[in-house]
């Protein structure tokens, strides 16, 4: 009897491990992630963005309405995936315009690109790019 304790221990701690392993891979490469590209802060003073959808397409929008408070998530299931995104300021004023864009998965910023537009300038370009494995 005292042989069946340590036996039925092994199996379960053989069992546990399996369903650990399966579990695991299973998710790690077939995982949706969100991808969320960030303009902060957001203004009408960029008269365009481009980002990378979600079926790897590039995506041009000239109205900000679009990314509501600055943002914009995309799910992506293909991986790898090249996220990217650029802007285009049109700075109308008279002091420069700072800004931020980014890139985050799973909500963790991967990428990031601080812009600092000069007085004046109608065509300011600013990008950021990250490969989500």
């Amino acid at each position: 009897m005292g042989r069946r304790k340590p036996l039925r221990a092994a199996a379960a701690a053989a069992l546990s491990l399996a369903v650990l392993a399966c579990s695991k891979s299973s998710t790690a490469s077939g995982a949706t992630a969100t991808v969320e590209y960030s303009v902060s802060p957001a203004s009408a003073y960029f008269t365009q963005v481009t980002y990378t959808g979600a079926s790897g397409q590039a995506v041009s929008v000239n109205d900000l309405s679009t990314f509501p408070g600055g943002k914009k998530d995309v799910s992506v299931s293909a991986k790898p995936f090249d996220a990217k995104i650029s802007t285009v300021m049109n700075n109308t004023t008279a002091a420069t315009i700072t800004f931020t864009i980014a890139i985050l998965v799973d909500g963790q910023v991967k990428a990031f690109t601080n812009g600092s537009a000069p007085p004046g300038v109608s065509a300011y370009t600013t990008s950021a790019e990250y490969m989500v494995q």
